[in-house]
């Protein structure tokens, strides 16, 4: 619980931040996410619920999609359009996601089981080491000064696992793949 002065913080200053609303939807998904298991072992209604908990979601775009935040941040480091409020974190493919998805709907041997959906660790500059690496024609900008990155340990066992049980892949799609996937449509 944060302390009773962080509550009297205006909303405008809250706002200044441009994590702030990042924060506020982490925390928010991860408040739902206990409710329904709580709900689940509460009331038994009768279904396993296992969850699976993306992060920042990289890899082909479908035509005529509107771009949420994680499907346009590589597009805009391709266009040039520096994005420097992004924190350090972890990426899957969209593929992979929606797959390991499915895996935990069709799995009966799973049980109450939170599967972190994190291929690897990345920042910006690692974005635009694996554009030159995909697409070494393009011209795109140098690396982006002061770009942290993620040092957290996390198990990405599960998810890989599921991968390879239910679509015989050998773990998770490859970053500079993930990173050409999502650029596909780019001229």
């Amino acid at each position: 619980m944060p302390k009773r002065g962080a509550w009297n913080t205006s909303a405008r200053k809250r706002g200044e931040d441009p994590r702030f609303g990042e924060v506020v939807y982490s925390c928010a998904k991860t408040g739902f996410e206990r409710m329904a298991y709580q709900f689940v072992q509460e009331r038994g209604p009768g279904f396993v619920l296992n969850s699976v908990c993306p992060n920042f979601i990289a890899g082909r775009v479908l035509p005529g999609v509107a771009l949420e935040p994680s499907g346009s941040g590589i597009i805009n480091v391709f266009r040039e359009i520096r994005d420097l409020n992004f924190l350090a974190q972890w990426m899957i493919d969209v593929e992979d996601d929606a797959k390991i998805h499915v895996a935990c709907l069709a799995d009966k041997t799973m049980n109450a089981e939170r599967v972190l959906g994190y291929a690897r660790p990345f920042n910006w500059n690692d974005v635009l080491r694996a554009i030159r690496k995909v697409r070494p024609e393009a011209k795109v900008i140098g690396d982006i000064e002061g770009q942290a990155t993620d040092l957290m340990e996390v198990d990405t066992g599960r998810g890989a696992e599921l991968l390879r049980k239910w679509w015989g892949q050998h773990g998770y799609t490859t970053f500079e793949e993930s990173v050409r996937r999502n650029l596909e449509h780019m001229k």
